[in-house]
């Protein structure tokens, strides 16, 4: 950047562009679309972490800058540096220090909470402002707001100051990928007849992760594996305040047990929220984001006095049905999916952006001109979120509930009624009244590693891509290792999901194999082949083992009724 640093640049650029980090959610926020604005050669972008004021969670903005590979100037030198242009997401810190023309955006849906404006809506003003060095035509600080209504909070600023109302970038990428939602859920693992229930929660004391460490262990232990995923947005700060050890370490009976933990980086959060059915939020930005995609939101530790009344997010608030903890959860989860009417939140969201889809755009157009560059003809692009990049733990204990109805046998027929819950966790709740005849057991894959729920287990199942053959050395060897593990195991299975069969060694008998052979491509294929091992298991334990293979086998799970499994050689 300095005096006689020509000799070391390969690409002879033209101008200077500074980006001013603070904490993770500000440099994300800045990373999501620099890359955008800024494909030019003829300007070099330079980053810095303030260490004059630094924010107690400055530590996550270093270290994702590192792994982003980008160059980072010391703060000290950032101030004494003359750039064309400085670029933050933040109203915080010692920003007057800058020598350089300040472009301020806000990283979040408007200016929800009172710290993220200055007090009585001042605006700090780099030391450029005061030097001859300014062109006339460029202001000292230009504020970004996402729409008109924001102006108001800096009424009176000095004529140093213009505000350029540029819509909300986060937003447009949010709209623009809605159309593939089956993407992102297929990227999560989201059946198409399952509801992707996601906690979101902020930082701070009134968080909701703080004030319900335990609520994402209640909705998984109340909420069957087949009909329900649950999904948690973390805030960064509590990833990088309390570090990322910890935080998993804290969740890790709710990760055991088939949660979705969103990583405190990258796209990962904005998938989840497109694939989502329904967001138990907190007074957090990705409450509005939900919102504003068309989510049902329950609120659950919202905390209207850290908003300004004002704005949309404290006006969600006021509007959008509240969780009652006290009570049991999936009835709320339920009638608030069942209840939602689409355009519920529009009039909350219409205050969100001023210029929808022209955010990059408008941003572009501004920053070029201040910088006293001719734009690149091809105009920046508004790019769909990435697939969702989580770990998709397998709930390897399932305690599963089956039901025969009062009906049962009344055509012939064999059908049972299921529910797998993680193992993990507390017991499920009862089976329905209606049913005659209902059963608790343990279905166990043989990658578990806690080794009491193998040694409990009633079925042990493991994936397999061989074809059928229930005689064959491998099936067999295996089958038999499996029951000797499990001396309670009353059957070993192994399951092809993709081709939908079964191979079944029940202890002491021959090998029998299923298969279903209807359905195939329709409602079987949104489900786990494991269902037939579990309705076989309850047919085999109340003497209705051969029904099912002479006269089919309906499984029932949620809404869904499964038909047509046939047993091929026994």
């Amino acid at each position: 950047m300095g005096e006689g640093s020509a000799p070391y640049l390969s690409v002879p650029f033209v101008r200077k562009v500074l980006i001013v980090a603070r904490t993770v959610t500000t440099t994300e926020w800045l990373l999501d679309f620099l890359s955008e604005i800024f494909p030019d050669p003829r300007v070099q972008l330079v980053f810095t972490v303030e260490d004059e004021a630094p924010s107690v969670y400055h530590q996550g903005a270093l270290d994702l800058l590192r792994d982003v590979g980008v160059p980072i100037m010391p703060w000290a030198q950032a101030m004494a540096t003359r750039f064309d242009l400085a670029i933050c997401s933040t109203h915080t810190g010692n920003l007057e220090h800058l020598r350089s023309p300040l472009m301020i955006l806000p990283h979040g849906p408007g200016f929800g909470k009172p710290a993220s404006v200055r007090p009585g809506g001042t605006v700090p003003l780099p030391v450029f402002a005061d030097t001859d060095q300014r062109r006339g035509d460029v202001p000292a600080t230009t504020v970004v707001i996402s729409h008109p209504d924001q102006a108001s909070l800096f009424a009176g600023h000095p004529p140093d100051v213009s505000l350029l109302m540029a819509g909300d970038p986060a937003y447009d990428r949010l709209e623009a990928s809605l159309p593939f939602r089956d993407h992102y859920r297929a990227s999560l693992g989201i059946g198409s007849e399952q509801k992707l229930i996601v906690l979101s929660s902020t930082w701070g004391p009134s968080a909701q992760l703080g004030r319900y460490p335990g609520l994402a262990v209640r909705l998984l232990s109340e909420l069957p594996l087949d009909e329900y995923r649950v999904a948690m947005i973390i805030h960064p700060n509590i990833w990088y305040g309390h570090g990322p050890w910890q935080v998993r370490t804290w969740l890790r009976r709710a990760i055991d047990a088939g949660a979705i933990l969103s990583p405190p980086r990258g796209d990962s959060w904005r998938g989840v929220a497109i694939a989502a059915d329904l967001f138990v939020a907190d007074h957090g930005s990705v409450a509005f984001y939900a919102a504003s995609i068309g989510r049902p939101v329950l609120l659950c530790s919202f905390e209207h006095d850290k908003l300004v009344e004002s704005s949309p997010l404290a006006e969600l608030g006021r509007i959008a049905p509240a969780l009652d903890v006290a009570a049991l959860l999936r009835p709320q989860i339920d009638k608030a999916i069942r209840e939602f009417e689409p355009g519920r939140h529009q009039s909350v969201v219409g205050r969100m952006t001023g210029a929808p889809g022209e955010s990059l755009r408008i941003m572009r157009e501004a920053i070029y001109r201040i910088i006293d560059l001719e734009e690149p003809p091809e105009p920046p692009r508004v790019l769909t979120v990435g697939r969702p990049d989580v770990a998709l733990a397998a709930v390897t204990a399932q305690l599963a509930l089956a039901a025969f109805p009062l009906s049962d046998e009344r055509d012939g027929a064999v059908e049972v009624s299921l529910q797998r819950f993680p193992a993990v966790l507390a017991p499920p709740p009862p089976p329905p009244p209606e049913s005659r005849e209902t059963l608790r057991f343990l279905i166990v894959d043989e990658r578990e590693r806690d080794p009491r729920f193998l040694q409990s287990a009633a079925v042990v199942v493991r994936s397999s891509d061989a074809s059928i053959d229930p005689t064959g050395s491998s099936e067999a060897s295996w089958a038999a290792r499996a029951l000797e593990r499990s001396p309670g195991c009353r059957i070993a299975a192994s399951v092809n999901g993709p081709l939908r069969l079964v191979t079944l060694f029940p202890r002491g008998r021959a090998p029998l194999a299923l298969r279903v052979v209807e359905g195939v491509g329709g409602e079987w294929s949104n489900h786990d082949t494991t269902l037939l091992v579990a309705a076989f298991y309850a047919c085999d334990v109340t003497g209705r083992a051969s029904l099912p293979v002479e006269r089919g086998l309906t499984v029932r799970v949620g809404d869904s009724r499964l038909s047509g499994v046939v047993a091929l050689a026994g």
